[in-house]
């Protein structure tokens, strides 16, 4: 998966937003797995792949459902964190420092 940024943290939350909570972690790990798809594909063929886009985050929301605008605080909060958690729990998974947040 290419380095995630805030606009990628952001896209994927925004998903989680348009769920329900117990379909939240599932769609996290959906979302990232495809991200990470892609950026395999992209780097074996040099291009982007059709459906999961080009190995970011907010590439592969694309397909997906998302809340436009304004989120209600505690749930956009809730939804964010569940996003840093399933990268979190990745094995292997590193925060880049060029582009990244933390």
């Amino acid at each position: 998966m290419r380095p995630v940024g805030l606009l990628d943290l952001d896209a994927v939350a925004r998903c989680l937003c348009a769920v329900t909570v117990p379909e939240q972690y599932g769609l996290a790990r959906e979302i990232i797995g495809r991200a990470d798809v892609a950026d395999r594909y992209r780097k074996r063929l040099g291009r982007r792949h059709a459906v999961y886009g080009d190995g970011t985050l907010s590439a592969a929301t694309a397909p997906y459902a998302t809340v436009r605008g304004r989120v209600v605080e505690q749930t956009y909060l809730a939804a964010l964190r569940i996003v840093v958690d399933v990268l979190i729990e990745r094995r292997g998974f590193c925060f880049s420092e060029r582009r990244s947040i933390w």
